[in-house]
């Protein structure tokens, strides 16, 4: 699970560059709303790993029938890298390896303060009425709203002298501004403040800061996502000045009105709440001086977060249908075997043959009758080579005649493995005899899971156990010669 874990954060954060990296490059050409929704896209992303994706196409791969055809059952010994004969690293509970309810615990438990301080903020900076709105800020109001284009219910209420004008809400939206300010400004000041609030309600801002706001909580410890959090803050209050400018906002009225609520104003900001001096003034008015409104219009730039969503989506969706079936095997009830799962690093590796056969290798066939046999042969058949040979080899085999046609394809069975292999046969047999010895004194003998697995693969590079929570895990890394991994778990 950890390793999961770690390979999803680091495609996140490698996604999440790569979209910083472009909306930087093109800060100047593209529209602040766009880049905002690439603050967000690269943010989300985080959310949804990657690998689910990967396995949903594969899951759909074998709903659709795409992918392999399936092996042939029996397991090709010359498929399988010989193991050195070390033991593997085992790994206890409790014994220095953190446990996934440990990380858990570390990892969630700051994340839950810091949500639940933040909530708390949220909650108290809800607006209260302090006095009811005039006539003249009402029909300001109701301009702001055509011009804006909104239809739903959106309140107008009246805060506190030196509160900041602000959008609160994003069901039942709330516009904010502070008793007094209204007369400080003018008629066409006062409905630019209030189409800036109005821009933040059409743009849903609070709800996407609060899931911003959420992700950056939760995933405490990535400085790169409070990074992309400032700066969502910062264009999500340049697209609402976009968005003021496009609705036939007067530039020079409009500066005007942010300096004037600026020096009225003194009270903080609060994530998940608009207010109207959210980013960096100087900027600001560099932006509304410049803005073209051609820029604001094009449709190039404003299909750019829904192409990179699209290839975020499609390149992991395609890699697991072209991968073509689930790469999971299931539990069988009343046995030790509970699941085999490949754990992949983006390799591309095809496991679909060794899936089938370890399925096959804890699924076995029904072995038929030897009793044409001796003892020496159906050893050698039942017990020796079960779980390497292939069912024509062993229909094969039963059609011998004779005690000399046997010897010889049992010369010939492990001349062939050791040709394939590279190895030389004495090596080849000299291991399987091993693995067979101590499956047999570790395992009670060759028929349980454990012991299967380990006369085919050999030890595990690592094993986890606990005992306590009658379960153990076997790790193989380089799976088929890949960067991928084989992760099988027994109930013990």
């Amino acid at each position: 699970m950890m390793n999961g874990l770690g390979e999803s954060l680091l495609a996140s954060t490698a996604v999440a560059l790569a979209i910083a990296l472009f909306a930087a490059a093109l800060r100047s050409r593209i529209p602040a709303a766009t880049r905002h929704a690439l603050w967000l896209l690269a943010a989300v992303q985080f959310a949804i790993p990657l690998a689910l994706v990967r396995d949903a196409g594969m899951r759909l791969a074998s709903i659709v029938g795409l992918g392999h055809a399936p092996a042939p059952p029996g397991i090709d010994i010359t498929r399988v890298m010989i193991a050195p004969h070390n033991a593997p690293m085992i790994r206890a509970a409790g014994s220095g390896e953190w446990s996934p309810v440990l990380v858990a615990a570390v990892w969630m438990a700051p994340a839950a303060i810091l949500l639940a301080a933040w909530l708390r903020r949220l909650l108290a900076a809800r607006p209260s009425p302090y006095a009811r709105p005039s006539d003249a800020e009402r029909e300001a109001f109701d301009r702001a709203k055509r011009r804006m284009g909104i239809d739903r219910p959106v309140e107008l209420t009246l805060g506190a002298a030196g509160a900041q004008p602000s959008a609160h809400g994003w069901r039942t939206p709330a516009i904010m501004i502070p008793a007094g300010l209204s007369a400080k400004l003018g008629p066409h000041e006062l409905e630019s403040i209030l189409l800036h609030e109005l821009a933040h309600v059409k743009r849903r801002d609070n709800l996407w800061a609060c899931v911003l706001h959420a992700l950056s909580c939760v995933f405490w410890f990535h400085p790169l996502l409070w990074w992309i959090e400032r700066q969502a803050a910062a264009d999500r209050e340049r697209a609402c000045d976009e968005l003021v400018l496009a609705r036939g906002a007067e530039p020079n009225h409009y500066i005007e009105a942010i300096c004037r609520a600026v020096r009225f104003c003194a009270q903080g900001a609060v994530t998940g709440v608009s207010p109207a001096n959210g980013v960096d003034l100087k900027q600001r008015m560099e932006m509304i001086m410049s803005f073209s409104e051609q820029k604001h219009q094009s449709r190039i730039w404003r299909l750019a977060p829904a192409l990179l969503t699209f290839a975020l989506l499609a390149v992991p969706l395609s890699t697991g249908l072209l991968r073509g079936g689930p790469q999971t095997l299931e539990k069988r009830a009343g046995v030790e075997f509970v699941s085999a799962k490949v754990l992949t690093s983006g390799s591309g590796g095809d496991h679909a043959k060794t899936l089938t056969a370890l399925a096959a290798l804890f699924n076995p066939f029904e072995t038929p009758q030897l009793l044409s046999l001796s003892n020496r042969w159906a050893k050698w058949l039942s017990q020796d080579v079960a779980y390497l040979i292939r069912p024509e080899e062993r229909a094969a085999f039963l059609r011998l005649g004779s005690d000399e046609e046997r010897a010889h394809f049992v010369d010939q069975f492990w001349a062939q493995r050791a040709q394939a292999a590279g190895l030389d046969e004495h090596t080849l047999r000299a291991e399987h005899e091993r693995r067979l010895s101590f499956a047999t004194e570790h395992y009670s003998g060759t028929a349980s899971d454990r012991a299967r697995l380990y006369v085919v693969m050999g030890p595990p590079d690592e094993i986890e156990s606990h005992p306590s929570e009658h379960y153990e895990q076997w790790l193989y890394h380089s799976l088929d010669r890949t960067t991928d991994s084989l992760l099988v778990t027994f109930n013990i």
